[in-house]
């Protein structure tokens, strides 16, 4: 008996291989553990609890039973926070400092976190994408589409649901369970914003003409690709809306970009390859360009200290400007 307890205390093994989550085998020790600690009158997720994280317990479609200000501020006894986790199977981490200094990197497509390169805890989500644990000294704030890729920062006040939880019953997002791909050390950051910028670097000014002249050079009409033309007339072509059903076609492209008529979507080329492949605006850009052979726009890298030197600057601008005026009048 004795030697049966020792082996349910065993831990999961802390190197493994980094491309797991690319072979889509999720970590089973780690099941174990989880299905141990309800046997031994814990929960699923003591390791999470002795981990330092602040923890709130779901319902099955992932929707909080308990007040999230509460849960953001102020963090339970461990014992507390036990017992009201054990009456369900799924609960969320808060992220920030009150579990720590966590911050969750949320990639909705896995390329995103090949290109951070980071070695540290690693869970896959039911919609395939990866959440990446990491402590960062200067905790941000949440911040969505970070760079303009499909990455999500969970910072100060905000969340990422925790394994072992599983979705059910939620519109429009597959069920299935939060599993860990790699369980390591959580690594961790002075400044993970400034990490993130040397990775997946901002858009810069000359980058945004260059975006212009990309979808200049291609045109709109690469939307053949996913709409067939039904009709057409001075300056516009129509055809069925990819985005709903319906009969005629309403769905209207210009010179500079498209409006459907029917359910009121509209953009640019870029925006209509994000909502319809559902990627990034960068992964949107490397379609199109693979598509028509047009380049994509180059980037032109600058550091955090440049970019706050730069705004400072307008802002200075902006006040010499304002003076100006108020002392013509």
């Amino acid at each position: 008996m004795a030697a049966q307890k020792t082996q349910n205390r065993q831990t999961v093994p802390q190197n493994t291989p980094s491309n797991d989550y690319n072979a889509g085998r999720a970590d089973k020790t780690y099941d174990s553990i989880a299905s141990n600690g309800e046997n031994r009158g814990g929960t699923r997720f003591d390791r999470w609890i002795d981990e330092g994280f602040q923890l709130i317990p779901l319902n099955s479609q992932c929707h909080p039973l308990k007040s999230w200000k509460e849960a953001m501020e102020e963090r339970p006894e461990r014992e507390k926070l036990r017992k009201e986790l054990k009456m369900t199977r799924n609960a969320a981490v808060v992220c920030g400092r009150v579990s720590g200094n966590l911050v969750v990197l949320d990639c909705d497509d896995p390329r995103i976190a090949e290109k951070l390169e980071l070695e540290t805890l690693t869970v896959r989500t039911p919609s395939s994408g990866l959440h990446l644990y990491v402590r960062s000294q200067r905790v941000p704030e949440k911040k969505q589409g970070y760079n303009e890729y499909a990455l999500d920062v969970q910072g100060e006040r905000s969340y990422a649901i925790a394994p072992p939880s599983e979705r059910k019953g939620v519109e429009g997002k597959p069920d299935g369970r939060y599993e860990i791909v790699k369980d390591l050390p959580i690594r961790e950051f002075e400044d993970i914003l400034e990490y993130l910028d040397e990775k997946l670097p901002p858009i810069t000014e000359e980058r945004e003409i260059n975006v212009e002249r990309f979808k200049d050079e291609i045109g709109t009409e690469i939307l053949k690709e996913w709409v067939t033309p039904e009709c057409s007339g001075h300056g516009y072509w129509q055809g069925r809306c990819p985005f709903h059903n319906e009969r005629n076609p309403s769905f209207t492209v210009y010179r500079d970009g498209y409006y459907c008529y029917g359910c009121g979507r509209h953009g640019d080329i870029i925006a209509f390859v994000m909502e319809h492949e559902s990627v990034g605006f960068r992964e949107a850009i490397q379609i199109l360009s693979e598509k028509t052979g047009v380049p994509p726009p180059t980037a032109t890298k600058k550091s955090r200290k440049e970019k706050r030197q730069n705004k400072r600057e307008r802002r200075r601008r902006g006040k010499e400007s304002k003076f100006m005026m108020l002392w013509t009048l």
